[in-house]
């Protein structure tokens, strides 16, 4: 009961603080495919659930089947993740979280401006000047520091909304993304992203 209280009024936090949030995205995408109440309840939802997480980023994918909208989300704690996709929006949570949302847009080119700003939060949210040319598809971090392995330890929830309200939610540990990767550098893959959920056919159903 004292379990359900504590999540029920972090839940309510969530709510308030993520209400005032902007979602900044690309000029490149259809806007119609963004519901801000939806993607933020979904937000509020998933870190109620994992409030102990520390991964700095969430990337979620929108896909939409008929009348339904499903959130895929996955933690991650990537550096190169603008790399392997570049997101159509980003919402800033708060210092040390940035949220990535994909839509059936995300191949689109994105444009530079809105790069700018990606770079520039992701800099901010890992405390470390980040630097990513999109030609060549490489990063740069000053100062350099060591690249680190992570254990695959996968912990992706679905949330499916109907006319704007959650009808079903699922935590499966085989639960794959809605869209592939666009970009992997042949090392990085066979190094360290082996394991990576987001290796799937785009899209999953």
């Amino acid at each position: 009961m004292v379990k359900k209280t504590f999540l029920f009024i972090f839940l309510c936090v969530q709510v308030i603080v993520l209400a005032g949030q902007t979602i900044i995205c690309s000029e490149n995408i259809s806007k119609e495919m963004i519901c801000d109440e939806e993607i933020l309840t979904a937000i509020a939802l998933y870190r109620t659930k994992n409030f102990s997480q520390e991964d700095p980023l969430l990337l979620v994918d929108l896909f939409r089947e008929g009348d339904l909208n499903k959130y895929r989300i996955y933690p991650d704690d990537d550096i190169w993740a603008p790399i392997f996709r570049q997101p159509d929006c980003i919402i800033i949570i708060d210092p040390f979280t940035i949220v990535y949302l994909y839509t059936p847009d995300y191949q689109k080119t994105k444009d530079s401006s809105f790069l700018s700003i990606l770079e520039q939060k992701m800099s901010g949210v890992f405390n470390t000047l980040i630097k990513y040319n999109w030609k060549d598809m490489t990063v740069e971090v000053y100062p350099e520091r060591d690249t680190y392995v992570v254990i695959y330890d996968p912990a992706l929830t679905e949330y499916v909304f109907e006319n704007g309200v959650l009808i079903e939610t699922n935590a499966i540990l085989d639960l794959k993304m809605f869209y592939e990767d666009l970009y992997i550098p042949p090392h990085y893959f066979l190094r360290y992203r082996v394991f990576d959920p987001r290796f799937v056919s785009s899209p999953q159903r």
